[in-house]
């Protein structure tokens, strides 16, 4: 319901995204938040419609955290079932939908400044918080499917096919991000800067793989392998992409590119995409992932019944903790709204605003590439490091 509640929002942002919708939010006065104006004195011409889109979503996701917030201070420090706020996280569906209703309608009454300004920065920070940890379980979810698939491809090796198909897909994807990057961000004697941070991110995917294959590692950890190392090298060269399409244009530099979203056909939209999907498959991923030490499911059967009877298996230990759900929630919301705004920064023109391209969304970015590769270098070199320690993501037999 949760997710529900994050796809209705997704739907409702994209909608102040239409080229239609936004222009006529920017053609009609009686807005709360907007004054025509502040377009008109300031000449912003087609630039006010993505001012008002943008606007719009971020009063959206504004709503959605401010409800997050709220759910995670209600349910800080839940145990178990018996607890009465668990109701709060499990049940009140109508009333939850018509709280953040009530909550988003007020959103549009708040004033345009300093809102946008403040919230902006909030953005940015939560939506780094939100990669991180979307490193962090990547990397866990990485580990877990290549030791199913390992376990499954004991009992028939037709599994290896599917393992092989999957890493050389993803290594194939990599690879035609790698070949669009220089081809669309780097000209000859031009894009200094992103010709190095393509070419680093590539050494280092190149070594993070040749890592994963050490007799070392592998004889520490018998599950990892390139099927990890392969949905690594994706995901930190999608960072570069996105990191890399994102940057201001400045013409006068010649360390900088002269290409970013704005004129590479398709890529802010796909990037938009893509940014949504991988934040909703996180969360989808953590809300399945037992994160408590609650207990588990126990089903208990009629013998006179054919229907199966569920127990309550919350009533001694929540079967995660309620209060971090809600915080990802809530860091996730702030991530959608940059993403659907492609992290562009708020300018003064004038007495108006307009959006653009900004340096901090480019480095956050690549810095979490970064983490990510070392995140996952770690992870198989630490059960060498530590022999003795018992680390989660390695299961001998």
């Amino acid at each position: 319901m949760y997710l529900f509640m994050l796809i209705v929002g997704i739907l409702l942002a994209s909608v102040f995204l239409i080229p239609d919708v936004k222009e006529a939010l920017s053609t009609k006065t009686g807005i709360p938040f907007y004054d025509k104006s502040i377009c008109d004195a300031a000449s912003l011409g087609s630039k006010c419609e993505d001012l008002m889109g943008f606007q719009s979503v971020y009063r959206v996701w504004f709503s959605f955290a401010m409800f997050f917030l709220f759910m995670l201070i209600i349910t800080l420090g839940v145990k178990s079932s018996r607890d009465c706020r668990a109701m709060w996280h499990n049940g009140f569906w109508l009333f939850k939908f018509l709280m953040l209703a009530g909550i988003m309608v007020g959103a549009f009454f708040i004033p345009e400044k300093p809102f946008t300004d403040v919230w902006m920065y909030f953005g940015i920070v939560g939506g780094v918080f939100f990669i991180f940890f979307q490193v962090l379980y990547l990397i866990d979810f990485a580990h877990s499917w290549t030791e199913s698939w390992v376990k499954l491809a004991d009992d028939n090796k037709c599994w290896y096919i599917g393992f092989i198909f999957s890493s050389l897909t993803m290594y194939a994807l990599a690879a035609a991000g790698i070949i669009g990057m220089y081809i669309y961000f780097t000209t000859s004697g031009e894009c200094i800067l992103n010709k190095f941070i393509i070419s680093i991110n590539l050494i280092f995917c190149i070594i993070a793989s040749i890592a994963a294959l050490i007799p070392a590692v592998q004889a520490a950890n018998p599950s990892s392998g390139i099927l990890q190392s392969s949905l690594v090298s994706l995901y930190v060269i999608y960072l570069t992409f996105s990191a890399l399409s994102a940057e201001p244009i400045d013409s006068t530099k010649s360390v900088y590119c002269s290409k970013n979203l704005s004129n590479v056909k398709g890529a802010g939209n796909t990037m938009i995409i893509v940014g949504i999907v991988l934040a909703v498959l996180t969360i989808f991923y953590v809300s399945f992932k037992q994160n408590g030490d609650g207990g588990s499911v126990t089903p208990i059967t009629d013998e006179e019944s054919p229907v199966q009877k569920v127990a309550d298996d919350e009533e001694d230990g929540t079967q995660y903790d309620y209060w971090f759900f809600h915080l990802l929630c809530l860091l996730g919301s702030l991530y959608f709204m940059m993403v659907m705004t492609n992290w562009f920064k708020p300018e003064s023109v004038d007495d108006g605003l307009v959006f653009s391209a900004n340096w901090p969304n480019v480095w956050v970015q690549i810095i979490a590439s970064w983490v990510c590769l070392g995140f996952y270098i770690w992870s198989l070199f630490a059960p060498i490091i530590f022999p003795d320690r018992e680390f989660s993501w390695v299961h001998r037999d």
